[in-house]
């Protein structure tokens, strides 16, 4: 987190200083995107379902067994129906997988030629992403290359959030209304990252840049991450160099999630907690973290997004295959609906791993993603179209768990039985659902589910699906696994 500021905090409070000073005059500055319609009720499908889903995509990809259990999209699903967000290249069926810093262009000492190409592109999707983040190639002075990354993804079907720069004012506004009016005519545009970590005195200019830009590109993702726990007061409270006094009584992580909820109001609330240390130990506060997210994005009535530990640099390590999935996999089991990693591209070399590095060539990250990936692609219909009812933790757990909300069984589920698991509880359309995580980055685990009478289901490890018929089942996860399990 130390280190991902240093890459971003200059940019993104240059970005958000720049927009706050043309939103006075973006009312009517609304663009016309000539190919699709954008809806400005974001709670609308049709108009998703019009513009280039790409649903019939990865239904082509996905195998005969994929456990989607029909080809019908329905009108009535907004993002209320399962408290869920979708980007407008997708259907509510699909999770989003992104990776920061997908396509960055050349920069002399880092990158030797730029990347926002097909062939570039193609690998990520090979990993099982379907959304690129940009961080270098930041608009409007790398336009044409982010044109040539947003034709890429085009030809690709994947989902594109730009980067716009603060380096305008009052005068070259109408510059700016033409940059994005160029972009948006793209079927993979899928939004802006607006700001990452931000402080609470930026949340009110936040918010002010949000409907800067509904206004004048209405419909889009707006994105805007926030800090882990372990972020200081001072972090959490002031923004860049600001140096105003904290308040007398504190200010507590909860207020300020609690705060950007309210004054930023967005449209998911995403966030980046990296767990694993330089000394090999896991963080103490990662389950709690990931629990107060999960609540307070419950009651707003929202979805919530994680970011992937997908680096080595200063007190953290480079994780492996086992980090990789335990990370994704208990993210799904506490319900989250969006899998960001940080980061994709490596961003120079004081940072290790990535899931390719500055020549763009593969690393072992990139592996161990895509594995991870598969599974999210086979099952994502079923997490996406689900709420989440609860967490039972069972034997023991690398992060602390007290103080978090948990239950003993649900719905047919009376029983887990194993060394280290942690089972989310889901309503799937009215039929119970579970995501077991294996606890564990160090141990596989034999699991066994008791339910209250005989009952037919499947479940899926791996994006293969076994089908049971039994009042008990008997699962083998490896360390760090995860293993959805439909009732049907």
């Amino acid at each position: 987190m130390k280190n991902r500021g240093i890459i971003n905090a200059l940019l993104s409070f240059i970005c958000v200083l720049g927009i706050l000073v043309f939103v006075s005059g973006c009312s009517e500055l609304t663009i016309e995107n000539n190919d699709t319609t954008k809806s400005t009720n974001q709670n609308n499908t049709s108009d998703i379902k019009n513009s280039g889903s790409t649903k019939e995509s990865k239904e082509t990809d996905k195998t005969s067994d994929d456990v989607t259990t029909t080809n019908v999209i329905r009108d009535d699903v907004t993002y209320d129906t399962y408290q869920s967000f979708w980007l407008n290249q997708f259907d509510y069926t699909v999770m989003p997988i992104a990776g920061y810093n997908s396509c960055p262009i050349k920069i002399d000492g880092v990158y030797s030629k730029s990347f926002t190409t097909k062939e570039h592109l193609l690998v990520l999707k090979e990993c099982g992403l379907n959304t690129a983040y940009a961080l270098y190639e930041i608009l409007p002075s790398a336009n044409s290359d982010v044109i040539d990354a947003l034709n890429a993804c085009d030809e690709l079907g994947l989902a594109y959030v730009a980067r716009m720069s603060g380096d305008f004012n009052q005068s070259n506004k109408l510059m700016i209304t033409s940059s994005l009016s160029e972009i948006t005519q793209y079927e993979s545009f899928a939004g802006i990252l607006v700001s990452d970590e931000p402080g609470y005195r930026m949340f009110k200019q936040l918010n002010k840049t949000i409907e800067a830009y509904k206004s004048v590109i209405p419909g889009f993702y707006y994105h805007t991450n926030i800090f882990p726990s372990y972020a200081s007061e001072r972090q959490c409270y002031r923004s860049g160099s600001d140096q105003t006094e904290l308040p007398s009584e504190g200010y507590s992580y909860e207020q300020y999630v609690d705060d950007f909820l309210e004054i930023v109001n967005p449209q998911v609330l995403s966030y980046d907690s990296y767990p694993f240390k330089s000394n090999s130990s896991i963080s103490n506060e990662y389950y709690n973290n990931l629990a107060l997210i999960r609540n307070k994005a419950m009651n707003k009535g929202i979805p919530f997004w994680i970011f992937i530990q997908a680096y080595g640099a200063g007190d953290r390590r480079v994780p492996n295959e086992e980090d990789i999935l335990w990370q994704v996999n208990t993210g799904l089991s506490f319900g989250c609906k969006g899998i960001q990693y940080f980061c994709y591209t490596q961003p120079d070399e004081t940072f290790e791993g990535c899931l390719v590095d500055t020549d763009g060539n593969k690393t072992d990250l990139w592996y161990y993603a895509q594995r991870a990936n598969k599974q999210i692609a086979y099952v994502d219909e079923v997490l996406m179209c689900s709420l989440s009812k609860g967490l039972i933790f069972t034997g023991i757990h690398p992060s602390n768990i007290s103080g978090i909300d948990s239950i003993d069984s649900y719905g047919a589920l009376t029983n887990v039985s194993a060394l280290h698991t942690v089972t989310g509880c889901f309503d799937y359309d009215n039929k119970d659902a579970y995501y077991i995580t294996n606890d564990s980055v160090t141990e596989d685990d034999n699991i066994t589910l008791t339910f209250n009478a005989q009952v037919k289901g499947y479940y899926v490890i791996d994006a293969v699906k076994y089908e049971f018929d039994t009042n008990k089942l008997d699962i083998e996860l490896t360390k760090g696994n995860g293993c959805l399990v439909v009732i049907e």
